[in-house]
């Protein structure tokens, strides 16, 4: 496990992506595999094909390799249509009384941040964002008492959880999209990456309802 800072920052974030990406180039014979979270990577290798202590020198000697200044800008914009209404939002008002804002503002604020896939996991395409301002630094509730839909926006503690499958959660559910993030029937499975850079925008229940998904998908070359 390499850590790169104490908590999350986009300079943190973008050394973790940067050095996955490194690593990558290097293709590396005896890492099985690589994956990046927030501020860590974590490098599983095989043990009969190297011995521990040459792993050590050889991610000490990356480490000391200089880190590109333009390692933030690497990901791709998207802007991700979101229906806060109704049932597809059951928490919203929770989290508006909890931030002490109302329903529309809490939504207005939520669109106007630039998001950032921070890492993607627990879930096939589940993608964390950060980073949501303080309005929005509001615990997990106590138990996985919901189920969040595919395309589900899950918030707390300053970050925005973006559901691709069906999950149990914690996590207070404000909105729903109708992009869903992980297509078994596509290569690359997944629409989003880390390093990514995201802004929801609201849409009305009749426009879900209408909503090509696959043609974000093909807008982006994904297909």
């Amino acid at each position: 496990m390499v850590t790169f800072g104490d908590s999350y920052s986009i300079e943190t974030n973008s050394r973790v992506l940067e050095f996955d990406r490194k690593l990558a180039i290097d293709g590396v014979p005896w890492v099985v595999e690589v994956v990046p979270a927030i501020r860590s990577i974590l490098i599983r290798v095989d043990p009969l094909s190297i011995e521990m202590e040459k792993v050590e020198s050889f991610l000490l000697e990356l480490l000391s390799k200089p880190f590109s200044d333009k390692a933030m800008d690497h990901g791709r914009k998207f802007e991700i249509p979101v229906c806060y209404e109704g049932k597809f939002g059951p928490d919203l008002e929770y989290v508006a009384t909890k931030s002490g804002l109302t329903k529309e503002k809490l939504i207005e604020l939520h669109c106007s941040c630039n998001l950032r896939v921070a890492c993607l996991g627990f879930a096939p395409g589940l993608s964390y964002l950060a980073q949501l301002p303080k309005e929005f630094k509001i615990p997990r509730k106590v138990s996985y008492n919901t189920t969040a839909l595919p395309g589900s926006i899950l918030v707390a503690n300053r970050q925005t959880v973006f559901t691709a499958t069906e999950i149990p959660t914690g996590w207070s559910i404000i909105g729903r999209s109708p992009i869903i993030g992980f297509r078994v029937d596509q290569s690359p499975h997944f629409l989003l990456q880390p390093g990514d850079e995201i802004r929801f925008y609201p849409i009305s229940e009749e426009e879900y309802s209408n909503f090509n998904t696959a043609q974000m998908w093909d807008s982006y070359g994904i297909a």
